[in-house]
């Protein structure tokens, strides 16, 4: 190990580093909460092991890769710098291949399931030393998978063993069933571990930070996940939508008449964001497009389309009207403007007309009467849908679901899927005669 470098790590990182570092685990599941250090201890192992071992490599993930740029590449660079290594490593910003002088590279990989490479062929094409998933409840389990496969680059050489680390807070799925719910029962294979690192075990937070995390600013759920660490904290009744529910979703078709036709449209609010239509045939989606440029004309245009292809009058096209999206709403004349923090409709106890929408789709979802026919975006949908909970559901005894910037720091990304497929559920408060809130 460089002498230069002074990784002083908390006692859950410590220990983390211990498995990282011994010859019987191949498997580490650190974190649990959000300031429990997981960026710290994935950034300090990637640069050990890259100046301890010449001409290794190494791969680190996400979902996506500009939400690993913006997030873990950063503690990256800050460490580097901290630690004096600045001089000693070049960040190709085209290739994303993080080389040092001595040959040892990180390689930055988006491991976002893709339709075009579902079996995540891609990864199959290079070998490493070892790897680090960042954010892993955003992945599929198969990505996790392929990349085990990959781990064996100059194991020999150096007399090591293939290693993992996998940094998340707690989800259901994969990470729930393969890690922690075995750690719980006792059943869990020696060569995995799971480390639970919350922000009480952070010392180095800021006092404000961690006053700030309260149920009050967070909700009960978020809180109860990200501060308190609770991996069954998800199946409460804090959840708005069913998993299995959810799922299904993708393989039913609804018994609504397709002559009720619809489009649905969230815009993109910074350039950052994509503009997503969803195209509805009763409470079939059938069509799901995403745009990755904010462009008015384009979205315009793209619209007016499929409202030809698909025979769907103006009047049931409606568009999230706020900032960028009044453009585009003033150029489709005769279609509905959404408004998230409008009043609800029919005088019922929601916070705003967003939340009223998010219960009644999740009311639909889970009786299993939408069907998502376009599975393209099934991960991200389902990763967005699950995102929203009942969020302060006491207060003034108003309904809430998760405010979208609690989901966005939840989840890394703008939730535009979940939002423009919610916005089909305005056209059934319009056509009903009966309460739809549940």
């Amino acid at each position: 190990m460089s002498s230069t470098i002074n990784f002083n790590p908390l006692p859950k990182q410590f220990t983390a580093y211990q498995y990282l570092t011994d010859n019987e685990t191949t498997e580490i599941l650190f974190g649990g909460s959000i300031g429990g250090g997981k960026s710290k201890l994935a950034v300090a192992y990637l640069i050990i092991n890259c100046l301890q071992y010449p001409g290794t490599r190494y791969l680190l993930g996400r979902s996506e890769l500009k939400n690993l740029k913006q997030t873990t590449l950063q503690s990256f660079f800050d460490n580097c710098k901290e630690w004096g290594l600045d001089e000693q490593y070049t960040f190709n910003k085209i290739d994303n291949i993080i080389t040092w002088t001595n040959g040892s590279q990180i390689i930055l990989k988006d491991l976002k399931q893709s339709p075009s490479d579902p079996n995540f062929i891609s990864l199959g094409s290079a070998e490493y030393t070892a790897a680090v998933i960042d954010e892993a409840s955003e992945i599929s389990e198969q990505a996790y998978t392929v990349i085990k496969t990959r781990l064996r680059y100059k194991l020999n050489e150096y007399n090591l063993i293939p290693k993992l680390l996998i940094c998340s807070n707690p989800s259901k799925g994969w990470l729930y069933s393969g890690f922690y719910k075995p750690s719980i029962e006792g059943t869990l294979p020696v060569h995995k571990k799971f480390i639970q690192s919350l922000p009480k075990d952070n010392h180095h937070l800021p006092t404000e930070y961690v006053n700030s995390l309260t149920p009050q600013n967070l909700g009960q759920g978020f809180y109860n996940t990200l501060v308190l660490g609770n991996w069954d904290y998800a199946t409460t009744d804090f959840d708005l939508f069913d998993s299995d529910a959810l799922m299904n979703s993708f393989y039913i078709n609804s018994p609504t008449p397709s002559n009720h036709k619809y489009i649905s449209i969230d815009p993109a609010s910074t350039g950052k964001d994509s503009t997503v239509i969803s195209v509805w045939f009763g409470y079939d989606c059938i069509k799901i497009v995403k745009l990755l440029k904010n462009d008015t004309l384009q979205v315009t245009e793209k619209v007016k389309e499929l409202m030809n292809s698909y025979n769907v009058k103006i009047t049931n096209v409606i568009i999230d009207k706020v900032g960028v999206g009044t453009g585009i709403y003033d150029l489709l004349k005769g279609c509905v403007g959404f408004v998230a923090n409008a009043s609800p409709l029919n005088g019922e106890p929601f916070q705003h007309l967003k939340s009223q929408l998010f219960f009644k789709f999740a009311q639909l979802i889970n009786t299993g009467q939408i069907g998502l026919t376009d599975s393209t975006y099934r991960d991200d949908i389902i990763q967005q849908l699950e995102a929203h909970k009942r969020f302060n559901i006491e207060k003034d005894g108003r309904a809430e679901v998760t405010p979208k910037s609690v989901v966005k720091q939840m989840i890394g990304k703008s939730p535009d899927f979940a939002d423009a497929l919610v916005m089909r559920m305005y056209f059934e408060y319009k056509k009903a005669s009966l309460p739809l809130w549940y």
